[in-house]
């Protein structure tokens, strides 16, 4: 698909460049040697309209973590996600 509302200046996915005419429109991204396990990242319709200040707030959640003094939290944080350890609901504790 190619959407001309969609300027080439919004092409910045990372860490992947696609060169299109009018921003990213199809990018796949493979996840092993034999391009089997994939996800595919499209635009399936584009809205023009303009933008809340509310919208371009990034949301945080406490507490917001400071790498040059968190360092060490901040990794094994990454290493508990990347290996299925992350953050839980709480349990249900009704009995």
């Amino acid at each position: 698909m190619d959407f001309p509302q969609i300027p080439q200046s919004l092409n910045f996915a990372h860490p992947v460049y696609v060169n299109q005419a009018h921003g990213i429109t199809r990018l796949v991204v493979y996840f092993d040697k034999e391009r089997k396990q994939q996800l595919r990242y499209e635009f399936a319709t584009v809205q023009v309209r303009p933008v809340t200040d509310q919208e371009l707030k990034v949301a945080t959640t406490a507490p917001v973590l400071d790498y040059a003094k968190d360092a060490m939290q901040i990794g094994v944080q990454a290493m508990a996600l990347m290996f299925g350890g992350g953050p839980k609901a709480p349990a249900d504790t009704e009995e």
